[in-house]
């Protein structure tokens, strides 16, 4: 099967072992902007819903591949071939079809769990939930008053409900805090995309990183890809969407049957092996579900072989440790709970690990960016650009 995928991957030409390039025409893109404008309030909501509103998931801005954005893609593409077949001069090109993925994806990182989810309650939680044993007031003494919303009459509607927004004194309260807080999510980035253009070429050029979770999308959008004539394709999407189908009909009608492939909020002990190893040292291993998630499985095939067997065996290695630490007397296992810290110390390798992969590639291309920095110095601001690269979006020098 392994080998199966990986040939079929292989057919793709946009496969991670090569650079992908989209095809340049002369056509204008505004269409693109003008579907991604469109669809993205309806990419919003929808994240909004699965992730915050009905708060059961699944998380689709919490994986590196948004699942959502994918599955807009794939449809649209879908109707864009149709189209073609009748109005070819209609049909989207494979750049506008990218600026709607980009779009897309931008807008549901940024209302995702950890974007907007999460900036709204620093804005307000400490001033809603301050309490005299708290004291959160005291220590929010100095917040800017144009950062945040401090009135709690403003709030209550805001965090008990049967309220509106459209009143002028709540319009006035927040109108302050989220221009100031959209100026700097655009600066942030527009800071992000300065930041990519001046490192691509180093990464994409000299490092030859494959960007695997970009491939898919690529393929999709691609013109005369042989993924829509691949059966391996249309048997995985059957079978994805056959239980998700399946699943969501028995939360309309119970009395059809639920495939419990993995645990859920409501039953977050389903499939977990350690209920069949009671007692210590095996008990530590903790939490161990036996789940099937299709699109783990799809986006494994687009990671490079080695990370991907780096992942199963520090995975296990992982959890031999907390069965060690156990035998050793050490400690009895996983935390009661996350804010608990217990050897190996899981929580602590996790944010070293995170640590590690923000700033390791940052020191490695250190002597790359040193080095642009010097010849800029030396030769000037045109020679240095005309050394980076001349094939960006944005041009370096604007992105210093």
């Amino acid at each position: 099967m392994g080998e199966t995928g990986r040939s079929t991957l292989e057919q793709i030409p946009s496969a991670p072992v090569r650079r992908a390039r989209v095809r340049r025409t002369s056509r204008p893109v505004w269409r693109g902007f003008l579907l991604g404008s469109i669809l993205t309030p309806v990419n919003v909501l929808w994240v909004l819903y699965m992730e915050h509103i009905g708060m059961r998931g699944p998380y689709p801005s919490e994986m590196s591949l948004f699942f959502n954005v994918v599955f807009l893609l794939f449809f649209i593409t879908l109707g864009n071939i149709a189209v073609g077949q009748f109005r070819p001069e209609w049909a989207l090109n494979q750049g506008e079809l990218i600026i709607v993925y980009t779009m897309l994806a931008t807008s549901t990182a940024l209302s995702g769990l950890d974007g907007m989810q999460t900036l709204l309650p620093v804005i307000t939680h400490g001033f809603w939930f301050a309490t005299p044993e708290n004291r959160y007031d005291q220590l929010l003494t100095d917040a800017p008053r144009w950062l945040v919303v401090a009135d709690k009459s403003t709030l209550f509607g805001y965090y008990n409900g049967s309220s509106t927004l459209y009143q002028w004194p709540v319009i006035q309260a927040w109108l302050t805090p989220v221009v100031w807080w959209l100026g700097f999510i655009a600066v942030l980035v527009c800071t992000m995309i300065c930041l990519s253009v001046i490192l691509r070429a180093q990464w994409a050029d000299r490092e030859r990183l494959a960007f695997p979770i970009i491939q898919l999308p690529l393929a999709v959008t691609e013109p005369a890809s042989p993924l829509w004539r691949n059966s391996l394709l249309w048997i995985g999407f059957a079978l994805a969407a056959s239980i998700d189908i399946l699943n969501g009909l028995h939360c309309l009608y119970p009395v059809i049957p639920y495939l419990q492939i993995a645990p859920t909020s409501g039953n977050p002990g389903a499939n977990d092996i350690a209920r069949f190893l009671p007692d210590l040292p095996w008990r530590a291993i903790g939490w161990l579900p036996a789940t099937f998630y299709p699109a783990v499985v799809g986006i494994s095939f687009l990671v490079p072989l080695d990370i991907l067997l780096s992942c199963v065996v520090f995975f296990f290695w992982w959890k031999l440790m907390f069965i060690i630490a156990a035998m050793l007397g050490i400690s009895g296992g996983w935390g009661s709970s996350n804010a608990e810290s217990v050897f190996p110390y899981a929580l602590n390798q996790m944010f070293g690990g995170y640590i590690a992969i923000a700033v390791g590639p940052l020191l490695y291309t250190e002597s790359y960016v040193s080095a642009h920095s010097l010849r800029s110095t030396a030769f000037g601001d045109a020679h240095c650009w005309n050394w980076v690269s001349t094939e960006e979006m944005i041009s370096s020098r604007r992105a210093k």
